[in-house]
Protein backbone atom coordinates (compact mmCIF):
# COMPACT_ATOMS: atom_id res chain seq x y z
CA UNK A 1 0.00 0.00 0.00
CA UNK A 2 2.11 2.80 -1.26
CA UNK A 3 -0.26 5.18 -0.88
CA UNK A 4 0.16 4.68 3.06
CA UNK A 5 4.05 4.59 3.33
CA UNK A 6 4.05 7.00 0.82
CA UNK A 7 2.15 9.35 2.85
CA UNK A 8 4.03 9.14 6.05
CA UNK A 9 5.92 12.61 6.64
CA UNK A 10 9.84 13.00 7.02
CA UNK A 11 10.62 13.76 10.65
CA UNK A 12 11.64 17.74 9.54
CA UNK A 13 8.58 18.35 7.55
CA UNK A 14 6.41 17.12 10.33
CA UNK A 15 6.08 20.03 12.06
CA UNK A 16 4.19 22.28 9.65
CA UNK A 17 2.09 19.38 8.60
CA UNK A 18 0.49 18.83 12.14
CA UNK A 19 -0.17 22.27 12.49
CA UNK A 20 -2.04 22.37 9.13
CA UNK A 21 -3.47 19.30 10.40
CA UNK A 22 -4.58 20.53 13.95
CA UNK A 23 -6.33 23.39 12.07
CA UNK A 24 -7.85 21.48 10.02
CA UNK A 25 -9.28 19.36 12.59
CA UNK A 26 -10.35 22.17 14.48
CA UNK A 27 -12.05 24.14 11.51
CA UNK A 28 -13.82 21.27 10.68
CA UNK A 29 -14.93 19.43 14.06
CA UNK A 30 -16.02 23.01 14.77
CA UNK A 31 -18.70 22.67 11.59
CA UNK A 32 -19.35 19.37 12.41
CA UNK A 33 -20.11 20.44 15.93
CA UNK A 34 -22.32 23.48 14.54
CA UNK A 35 -23.93 20.52 12.29
CA UNK A 36 -24.89 18.76 15.16
CA UNK A 37 -26.28 21.75 16.88
CA UNK A 38 -28.50 22.29 14.10
CA UNK A 39 -29.91 18.63 14.42
CA UNK A 40 -30.40 19.31 17.42
CA UNK A 41 -32.43 21.92 17.36
CA UNK A 42 -34.70 20.55 14.81
CA UNK A 43 -35.26 17.51 17.12
CA UNK A 44 -36.12 19.95 20.13
CA UNK A 45 -38.29 22.10 17.75
CA UNK A 46 -40.16 19.34 15.82
CA UNK A 47 -40.10 16.32 17.97
CA UNK A 48 -40.25 17.70 21.52
CA UNK A 49 -37.86 18.14 23.80
CA UNK A 50 -38.58 14.77 26.07
CA UNK A 51 -37.89 12.73 22.28
CA UNK A 52 -34.86 14.77 22.11
CA UNK A 53 -33.76 13.27 25.57
CA UNK A 54 -34.07 10.30 24.71
CA UNK A 55 -32.40 10.51 21.24
CA UNK A 56 -29.39 11.88 24.10
CA UNK A 57 -29.72 8.28 25.68
CA UNK A 58 -29.58 6.16 22.60
CA UNK A 59 -26.57 8.11 21.25
CA UNK A 60 -25.31 7.10 24.72
CA UNK A 61 -25.51 3.66 24.24
CA UNK A 62 -23.98 3.42 20.78
CA UNK A 63 -21.11 5.49 21.79
CA UNK A 64 -20.47 3.01 24.65
CA UNK A 65 -20.91 0.20 21.81
CA UNK A 66 -18.88 1.77 19.42
CA UNK A 67 -16.06 1.51 22.20
CA UNK A 68 -16.10 -2.23 21.46
CA UNK A 69 -15.97 -2.03 17.52
CA UNK A 70 -12.85 0.24 17.67
CA UNK A 71 -11.05 -1.27 21.24
CA UNK A 72 -7.68 0.72 20.64
CA UNK A 73 -7.28 -0.42 17.52
CA UNK A 74 -7.12 2.84 16.12
CA UNK A 75 -4.49 4.33 18.14
CA UNK A 76 -2.28 0.86 18.39
CA UNK A 77 -2.40 0.42 14.12
CA UNK A 78 -1.65 4.23 13.89
CA UNK A 79 1.66 4.19 16.10
CA UNK A 80 2.52 1.03 14.04
CA UNK A 81 1.64 2.60 10.17
CA UNK A 82 3.88 5.48 11.43
CA UNK A 83 6.72 3.64 13.27
CA UNK A 84 6.99 0.82 9.98
CA UNK A 85 5.37 2.52 7.10
CA UNK A 86 6.47 -0.05 5.17
CA UNK A 87 4.34 -2.52 6.48
CA UNK A 88 1.35 -0.72 6.48
CA UNK A 89 -0.50 -2.98 3.87
CA UNK A 90 -0.33 -5.68 6.26
CA UNK A 91 -1.24 -3.67 9.26
CA UNK A 92 -4.20 -2.82 7.30
CA UNK A 93 -5.58 -6.34 6.22
CA UNK A 94 -5.25 -7.29 9.63
CA UNK A 95 -7.45 -4.39 11.42
CA UNK A 96 -9.83 -4.63 8.68
CA UNK A 97 -10.00 -8.57 9.95
CA UNK A 98 -10.21 -7.54 13.27
CA UNK A 99 -13.72 -5.70 12.65
CA UNK A 100 -15.25 -9.10 11.34
CA UNK A 101 -15.19 -9.98 15.02
CA UNK A 102 -15.47 -7.02 16.95
CA UNK A 103 -18.65 -5.26 15.15
CA UNK A 104 -20.93 -8.74 15.81
CA UNK A 105 -19.07 -8.42 19.52
CA UNK A 106 -20.38 -4.32 20.03
CA UNK A 107 -24.12 -5.48 18.90
CA UNK A 108 -24.36 -7.92 21.45
CA UNK A 109 -22.72 -5.17 24.43
CA UNK A 110 -25.15 -2.82 22.53
CA UNK A 111 -27.96 -5.28 22.85
CA UNK A 112 -27.13 -6.44 26.04
CA UNK A 113 -27.19 -3.14 27.65
CA UNK A 114 -30.74 -1.84 26.62
CA UNK A 115 -32.40 -4.90 28.06
CA UNK A 116 -30.33 -5.24 30.89
CA UNK A 117 -31.02 -1.21 31.84
CA UNK A 118 -34.69 -1.90 31.16
CA UNK A 119 -35.78 0.57 29.00
CA UNK A 120 -39.28 1.09 26.79
CA UNK A 121 -39.74 -0.96 24.36
CA UNK A 122 -39.31 1.71 21.66
CA UNK A 123 -36.31 2.73 23.12
CA UNK A 124 -35.28 -0.42 22.80
CA UNK A 125 -36.31 -0.71 19.72
CA UNK A 126 -34.45 2.52 18.10
CA UNK A 127 -31.48 1.74 19.83
CA UNK A 128 -31.08 -1.51 18.08
CA UNK A 129 -31.83 0.11 14.20
CA UNK A 130 -29.02 2.55 14.78
CA UNK A 131 -27.08 -0.31 16.31
CA UNK A 132 -27.02 -1.46 12.33
CA UNK A 133 -24.38 1.44 11.94
CA UNK A 134 -21.65 -0.13 14.18
CA UNK A 135 -20.84 -2.25 10.13
CA UNK A 136 -20.44 1.19 8.63
CA UNK A 137 -18.76 3.26 11.78
CA UNK A 138 -16.33 -0.21 11.55
CA UNK A 139 -15.23 0.68 8.09
CA UNK A 140 -14.71 4.68 9.07
CA UNK A 141 -12.18 3.27 11.82
CA UNK A 142 -10.50 1.65 8.83
CA UNK A 143 -10.08 4.40 7.19
CA UNK A 144 -9.38 6.76 9.97
CA UNK A 145 -5.99 5.17 10.73
CA UNK A 146 -4.93 5.78 7.24
CA UNK A 147 -6.10 9.16 7.98
CA UNK A 148 -4.49 10.09 10.95
CA UNK A 149 -1.28 8.31 10.02
CA UNK A 150 -0.66 10.21 7.09
CA UNK A 151 -1.98 13.53 9.13
CA UNK A 152 -4.96 13.96 6.51
CA UNK A 153 -7.89 14.07 8.48
CA UNK A 154 -9.65 16.41 6.09
CA UNK A 155 -10.55 12.96 4.42
CA UNK A 156 -12.49 11.87 7.27
CA UNK A 157 -14.06 15.21 8.29
CA UNK A 158 -15.49 15.86 5.09
CA UNK A 159 -17.83 12.61 4.92
CA UNK A 160 -18.62 12.97 8.81
CA UNK A 161 -20.12 16.64 8.10
CA UNK A 162 -21.74 15.49 4.33
CA UNK A 163 -23.29 12.95 6.65
CA UNK A 164 -24.12 15.18 9.43
CA UNK A 165 -25.64 17.74 6.60
CA UNK A 166 -27.74 14.35 5.16
CA UNK A 167 -29.48 13.94 8.87
CA UNK A 168 -30.08 17.20 9.45
CA UNK A 169 -31.71 16.88 5.84
CA UNK A 170 -33.60 13.41 6.44
CA UNK A 171 -34.85 14.44 10.09
CA UNK A 172 -36.34 17.93 9.06
CA UNK A 173 -38.06 16.22 5.96
CA UNK A 174 -40.05 13.14 7.48
CA UNK A 175 -40.48 15.06 11.38
CA UNK A 176 -43.03 12.40 12.51
CA UNK A 177 -42.21 12.60 16.21
CA UNK A 178 -41.45 9.38 16.51
CA UNK A 179 -37.70 8.02 17.70
CA UNK A 180 -37.66 5.07 14.85
CA UNK A 181 -37.63 8.01 12.51
CA UNK A 182 -34.70 9.70 14.45
CA UNK A 183 -32.57 5.80 14.36
CA UNK A 184 -33.50 5.27 10.84
CA UNK A 185 -32.34 8.67 9.85
CA UNK A 186 -29.35 8.02 12.35
CA UNK A 187 -28.31 5.24 10.34
CA UNK A 188 -28.74 6.37 7.16
CA UNK A 189 -26.02 8.95 8.33
CA UNK A 190 -23.32 6.67 8.76
CA UNK A 191 -23.72 4.83 5.60
CA UNK A 192 -23.07 7.88 4.45
CA UNK A 193 -19.98 8.61 6.24
CA UNK A 194 -18.55 5.67 5.10
CA UNK A 195 -19.27 6.21 1.67
CA UNK A 196 -17.51 9.13 1.90
CA UNK A 197 -14.78 7.62 3.70
CA UNK A 198 -14.20 4.85 1.34
CA UNK A 199 -13.99 7.11 -1.84
CA UNK A 200 -11.50 9.35 -0.33
CA UNK A 201 -9.18 6.46 1.01
CA UNK A 202 -9.75 3.85 -1.69
CA UNK A 203 -6.47 5.04 -3.51
CA UNK A 204 -4.99 4.40 -0.49
CA UNK A 205 -6.50 0.83 0.78
CA UNK A 206 -9.47 -1.12 -0.33
CA UNK A 207 -11.03 -3.34 2.30
CA UNK A 208 -8.76 -6.85 1.86
CA UNK A 209 -8.08 -9.80 4.46
CA UNK A 210 -5.92 -11.29 1.84
CA UNK A 211 -2.91 -13.58 3.48
CA UNK A 212 -4.22 -12.48 6.94
CA UNK A 213 -4.46 -15.43 9.43
CA UNK A 214 -5.88 -15.97 12.42
CA UNK A 215 -2.70 -15.68 14.38
CA UNK A 216 -2.73 -11.94 12.95
CA UNK A 217 -5.69 -10.84 14.22
CA UNK A 218 -5.60 -11.58 17.60
CA UNK A 219 -2.17 -10.84 17.69
CA UNK A 220 -3.16 -7.72 16.66
CA UNK A 221 -6.09 -7.65 18.76
CA UNK A 222 -4.03 -8.71 21.99
CA UNK A 223 -1.42 -5.52 21.15
CA UNK A 224 -4.76 -3.34 21.55
CA UNK A 225 -6.43 -5.49 24.47
CA UNK A 226 -5.37 -2.62 26.93
CA UNK A 227 -6.32 0.47 25.28
CA UNK A 228 -9.12 -0.97 23.76
CA UNK A 229 -10.27 -1.88 27.35
CA UNK A 230 -9.07 1.90 28.31
CA UNK A 231 -11.20 3.04 25.44
CA UNK A 232 -14.20 1.00 26.58
CA UNK A 233 -14.26 2.16 30.34
CA UNK A 234 -14.02 5.85 28.78
CA UNK A 235 -17.00 5.58 26.52
CA UNK A 236 -18.78 4.28 29.87
CA UNK A 237 -17.58 7.07 31.52
CA UNK A 238 -18.18 9.37 29.48
CA UNK A 239 -22.28 7.88 28.83
CA UNK A 240 -22.41 7.72 32.90
CA UNK A 241 -24.11 10.96 33.39
CA UNK A 242 -26.95 10.40 30.95
CA UNK A 243 -27.59 7.20 32.06
CA UNK A 244 -28.10 7.92 35.83
CA UNK A 245 -30.18 10.64 34.73
CA UNK A 246 -32.38 8.61 32.15
CA UNK A 247 -32.87 6.40 35.34
CA UNK A 248 -32.69 8.70 38.80
CA UNK A 249 -34.31 11.43 37.70
CA UNK A 250 -36.85 12.99 35.39
CA UNK A 251 -36.94 13.28 31.02
CA UNK A 252 -36.59 17.22 31.21
CA UNK A 253 -33.53 17.12 33.30
CA UNK A 254 -32.18 14.61 30.61
CA UNK A 255 -32.70 16.83 27.83
CA UNK A 256 -31.10 19.79 29.79
CA UNK A 257 -27.96 18.25 30.26
CA UNK A 258 -27.69 16.54 27.24
CA UNK A 259 -28.68 19.84 25.57
CA UNK A 260 -25.81 21.54 27.72
CA UNK A 261 -23.42 18.68 27.13
CA UNK A 262 -23.78 18.59 23.23
CA UNK A 263 -23.08 22.64 23.10
CA UNK A 264 -20.48 22.57 25.21
CA UNK A 265 -18.81 19.31 22.90
CA UNK A 266 -17.50 21.44 20.28
CA UNK A 267 -15.16 23.24 22.56
CA UNK A 268 -14.01 19.87 23.80
CA UNK A 269 -13.61 18.74 19.99
CA UNK A 270 -11.88 21.46 18.88
CA UNK A 271 -9.21 20.94 21.62
CA UNK A 272 -8.90 17.59 21.12
CA UNK A 273 -7.16 18.13 17.62
CA UNK A 274 -4.09 19.70 19.66
CA UNK A 275 -3.62 15.91 21.06
CA UNK A 276 -4.59 13.65 17.91
CA UNK A 277 -2.54 15.95 15.64
CA UNK A 278 0.59 15.54 18.26
CA UNK A 279 -0.03 11.52 18.79
CA UNK A 280 2.48 10.67 14.96
CA UNK A 281 4.82 13.41 16.12
CA UNK A 282 5.41 12.42 19.48
CA UNK A 283 5.20 8.81 18.31
CA UNK A 284 9.01 9.89 15.88
CA UNK A 285 10.69 11.81 18.72
CA UNK A 286 10.44 8.97 20.95
CA UNK A 287 12.81 7.81 22.33
CA UNK A 288 15.31 9.17 20.96
CA UNK A 289 14.63 13.26 21.72
CA UNK A 290 13.28 13.40 24.66
CA UNK A 291 14.29 17.29 24.50
CA UNK A 292 12.18 17.77 21.62
CA UNK A 293 9.52 15.57 23.03
CA UNK A 294 9.16 17.36 26.03
CA UNK A 295 9.32 20.70 23.99
CA UNK A 296 5.96 19.41 21.87
CA UNK A 297 4.16 18.71 24.95
CA UNK A 298 4.63 22.12 26.32
CA UNK A 299 3.61 24.01 23.15
CA UNK A 300 0.67 21.69 22.55
CA UNK A 301 -0.37 22.16 25.85
CA UNK A 302 -0.14 26.18 25.91
CA UNK A 303 -1.88 26.28 22.68
CA UNK A 304 -4.62 24.00 23.72
CA UNK A 305 -5.33 26.35 26.52
CA UNK A 306 -5.25 29.48 24.51
CA UNK A 307 -7.59 28.47 22.34
CA UNK A 308 -10.00 26.61 25.06
CA UNK A 309 -9.78 30.26 27.48
CA UNK A 310 -11.41 32.37 24.17
CA UNK A 311 -13.97 29.73 24.06
CA UNK A 312 -14.50 28.96 27.78
CA UNK A 313 -14.92 32.82 28.18
CA UNK A 314 -17.00 33.80 25.72
CA UNK A 315 -19.50 30.85 26.57
CA UNK A 316 -19.44 31.49 30.53
CA UNK A 317 -20.51 34.89 29.41
CA UNK A 318 -23.14 34.12 27.00
CA UNK A 319 -24.61 30.73 28.47
CA UNK A 320 -28.18 31.89 28.19
CA UNK A 321 -28.51 33.04 24.69
CA UNK A 322 -25.88 30.34 23.16
CA UNK A 323 -28.41 27.60 25.08
CA UNK A 324 -31.55 29.31 23.67
CA UNK A 325 -30.40 28.61 20.03
CA UNK A 326 -31.44 25.04 20.33
CA UNK A 327 -35.29 25.72 21.49
CA UNK A 328 -37.59 27.03 23.52
CA UNK A 329 -36.42 26.27 27.69
CA UNK A 330 -33.19 24.92 26.88
CA UNK A 331 -31.83 28.37 27.93
CA UNK A 332 -32.91 26.65 31.32
CA UNK A 333 -29.74 24.66 31.36
CA UNK A 334 -26.97 27.40 31.45
CA UNK A 335 -25.78 26.42 34.81
CA UNK A 336 -25.04 23.23 33.83
CA UNK A 337 -23.37 24.60 30.52
CA UNK A 338 -20.98 26.96 32.52
CA UNK A 339 -19.65 24.02 34.42
CA UNK A 340 -19.57 21.25 31.76
CA UNK A 341 -17.37 24.50 29.74
CA UNK A 342 -14.92 23.92 32.42
CA UNK A 343 -15.34 20.24 32.41
CA UNK A 344 -14.37 20.60 28.51
CA UNK A 345 -10.92 22.15 29.42
CA UNK A 346 -10.01 19.62 32.18
CA UNK A 347 -10.90 16.84 29.39
CA UNK A 348 -8.78 18.74 27.17
CA UNK A 349 -5.59 18.86 29.02
CA UNK A 350 -5.97 15.25 29.78
CA UNK A 351 -6.51 14.58 26.25
CA UNK A 352 -3.72 16.81 25.01
CA UNK A 353 -0.63 14.74 27.14
CA UNK A 354 -2.53 11.82 26.93
CA UNK A 355 -0.96 10.74 24.09
CA UNK A 356 2.90 10.81 25.10
CA UNK A 357 1.59 7.62 27.78
CA UNK A 358 0.45 5.81 24.57
CA UNK A 359 3.65 6.63 22.96
CA UNK A 360 5.57 5.13 25.81
CA UNK A 361 3.78 2.13 26.00
CA UNK A 362 2.18 2.52 29.07
CA UNK A 363 -1.06 1.35 28.58
CA UNK A 364 -1.94 -0.59 31.74
CA UNK A 365 -1.42 2.88 33.81
CA UNK A 366 -4.08 4.45 31.15
CA UNK A 367 -6.21 1.01 32.04
CA UNK A 368 -5.96 1.74 35.63
CA UNK A 369 -6.09 5.29 35.55
CA UNK A 370 -9.96 5.02 33.62
CA UNK A 371 -10.89 2.61 35.82
CA UNK A 372 -10.35 4.24 38.48
CA UNK A 373 -12.05 7.09 37.61
CA UNK A 374 -15.25 5.55 36.19
CA UNK A 375 -15.75 3.96 39.51
CA UNK A 376 -15.22 7.47 41.59
CA UNK A 377 -17.62 8.73 38.83
CA UNK A 378 -20.55 6.20 39.59
CA UNK A 379 -19.59 6.53 43.05
CA UNK A 380 -20.12 10.53 43.01
CA UNK A 381 -23.36 10.73 40.48
CA UNK A 382 -25.62 8.21 42.06
CA UNK A 383 -26.37 10.02 45.04
CA UNK A 384 -26.89 13.46 43.34
CA UNK A 385 -28.58 12.52 40.23
CA UNK A 386 -31.88 12.34 41.85
CA UNK A 387 -31.58 14.79 44.91
CA UNK A 388 -29.82 17.58 42.74
CA UNK A 389 -30.53 16.68 39.10
CA UNK A 390 -28.48 17.65 36.65
CA UNK A 391 -26.84 20.73 37.88
CA UNK A 392 -25.51 18.07 40.95
CA UNK A 393 -24.16 15.86 38.30
CA UNK A 394 -22.47 18.03 36.03
CA UNK A 395 -20.32 19.87 39.22
CA UNK A 396 -20.31 15.83 40.02
CA UNK A 397 -18.56 14.79 36.54
CA UNK A 398 -16.41 18.11 36.50
CA UNK A 399 -14.98 17.20 40.35
CA UNK A 400 -13.90 13.80 39.35
CA UNK A 401 -12.69 14.53 36.06
CA UNK A 402 -9.84 16.89 38.14
CA UNK A 403 -9.10 14.53 40.58
CA UNK A 404 -9.41 11.14 39.11
CA UNK A 405 -8.22 11.95 35.38
CA UNK A 406 -6.36 15.09 35.22
CA UNK A 407 -4.00 15.27 37.84
CA UNK A 408 -3.12 11.76 37.40
CA UNK A 409 -2.51 12.03 34.15
CA UNK A 410 -0.22 14.59 34.55
CA UNK A 411 1.67 12.80 37.35
CA UNK A 412 1.94 9.22 35.07
CA UNK A 413 3.17 11.37 32.23
CA UNK A 414 5.54 12.97 34.23
CA UNK A 415 6.74 9.74 36.15
CA UNK A 416 7.17 8.15 32.24
CA UNK A 417 8.53 10.78 30.20
CA UNK A 418 9.98 12.95 32.92
CA UNK A 419 7.92 16.18 31.52
CA UNK A 420 6.65 18.56 33.91
CA UNK A 421 4.45 21.54 32.41
CA UNK A 422 5.17 24.88 32.70
CA UNK A 423 1.92 26.52 34.02
CA UNK A 424 2.90 30.57 33.98
CA UNK A 425 0.84 30.31 30.25
CA UNK A 426 -1.90 28.91 31.83
CA UNK A 427 -2.19 31.06 35.07
CA UNK A 428 -2.15 34.20 32.48
CA UNK A 429 -5.04 32.41 30.62
CA UNK A 430 -6.69 31.79 34.11
CA UNK A 431 -6.90 35.67 34.62
CA UNK A 432 -7.97 36.26 31.33
CA UNK A 433 -10.85 34.12 31.53
CA UNK A 434 -11.54 35.10 34.57
CA UNK A 435 -12.07 38.76 33.47
CA UNK A 436 -13.95 37.86 30.23
CA UNK A 437 -16.55 35.78 32.35
CA UNK A 438 -17.30 38.30 35.06
CA UNK A 439 -16.80 41.90 33.82
CA UNK A 440 -19.52 41.94 30.74
CA UNK A 441 -22.00 41.44 32.93
CA UNK A 442 -21.53 44.14 35.30
CA UNK A 443 -22.32 46.28 32.45
CA UNK A 444 -24.14 44.46 29.95
CA UNK A 445 -27.57 41.56 30.46
CA UNK A 446 -25.99 38.72 31.77
CA UNK A 447 -26.00 35.70 29.31
CA UNK A 448 -26.31 37.81 26.28
CA UNK A 449 -24.67 38.23 23.03
CA UNK A 450 -23.70 40.63 23.67
CA UNK A 451 -21.83 40.05 26.73
CA UNK A 452 -20.56 37.20 24.73
CA UNK A 453 -19.15 39.80 21.89
CA UNK A 454 -17.26 41.34 24.95
CA UNK A 455 -15.91 38.48 26.94
CA UNK A 456 -14.29 37.77 23.42
CA UNK A 457 -12.32 41.18 23.04
CA UNK A 458 -11.57 41.02 26.98
CA UNK A 459 -9.73 37.73 26.78
CA UNK A 460 -8.08 38.20 24.00
CA UNK A 461 -7.03 42.15 25.00
CA UNK A 462 -5.92 40.10 28.26
CA UNK A 463 -4.04 37.17 26.79
CA UNK A 464 -1.73 39.97 24.63
CA UNK A 465 -1.24 42.54 27.49
CA UNK A 466 -0.32 39.94 29.88
CA UNK A 467 1.74 38.07 27.69
CA UNK A 468 0.08 34.53 27.07
CA UNK A 469 0.13 34.92 24.00
CA UNK A 470 2.75 37.36 21.49
CA UNK A 471 2.50 38.46 18.15
CA UNK A 472 5.77 37.51 17.33
CA UNK A 473 4.58 34.04 18.65
CA UNK A 474 1.80 33.97 16.10
CA UNK A 475 3.98 34.85 13.05
CA UNK A 476 6.16 31.74 13.93
CA UNK A 477 3.36 29.79 13.77
CA UNK A 478 1.97 31.20 10.28
CA UNK A 479 5.09 30.83 9.10
CA UNK A 480 5.20 27.04 9.45
CA UNK A 481 1.82 26.36 8.74
CA UNK A 482 2.66 28.09 5.09
CA UNK A 483 5.32 25.96 4.49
Amino acid sequence: MTGVAGGIPPPGDLGPRVLRNTAVQAIGRNLIALARMVTIAVIVRQYGADTFGEYAIMIALLQVAEGVADFGTTEVFVRDVARRPEQAHRYMRVLTAAKLLQVPAAFSVLAAAVYLIGYPTHLVEAVLLAGIGLVFFAGVTVYRVIFKATLSMERELLPELASVLFMIALVAAVADGSLLTIALCHLASRAVFFAGCYALGRNRFRPSIAGVTRADVFSGLAGSAAIGAAGFLVMVYEALDVLFLSRLATAGDVALYSGAQRLAWPLLMALAAVGGSMYPLLASLWPHSPAEFARTCQRGLAGMLTVGGLALGTGLAGAEFFLGLLGPGMSDGAGAFRILLLLCVSKAVSMTIGPALLVVRAQRSILLLVAMALVAKAAAIAPVASGFGYVGVAWAALAVDVLFVELPALYLVHRHTGFHPDWRVASKIAGAVAAAALLPGMVLPRGSLAAACAAACIYTAVVFLTGAVTTAEIGRLVKRGSR
